[in-house]
């Protein structure tokens, strides 16, 4: 999730390597190292943000196929059926 946020903050960047803010390595679109510029309590807080709404999408999507399963049966619909009409 850190290659994402230095993405989100830093629309500059091109490249990251590494997996850690200790051995990260960032390059602009030029070829430039800016890994000297980055802002790590930023990027920590970013990742925080981009994790927390990425379990929300994932919370989401799971509330919204078990609505749609009920709203499947309600309409008379069996579980077999909806399994495989939908793949739900």
């Amino acid at each position: 999730m850190i290659h994402e946020a230095i993405y989100s903050l830093y629309p500059n960047a091109r490249t990251v390597d590494g997996d850690t803010f200790e051995t990260i390595t960032v390059w602009d679109a030029s070829g430039s190292d800016i890994t000297s510029s980055l802002d790590k309590s930023a990027i920590d807080a970013e990742v925080v943000s981009l994790t927390a709404a990425a379990e929300a999408d994932a919370l989401k999507a799971a509330s919204d196929l078990t609505s749609a399963k009920s709203k499947l049966e309600g309409l008379g619909l069996s579980i077999d059926e909806i399994k495989v009409a939908f793949g739900i």
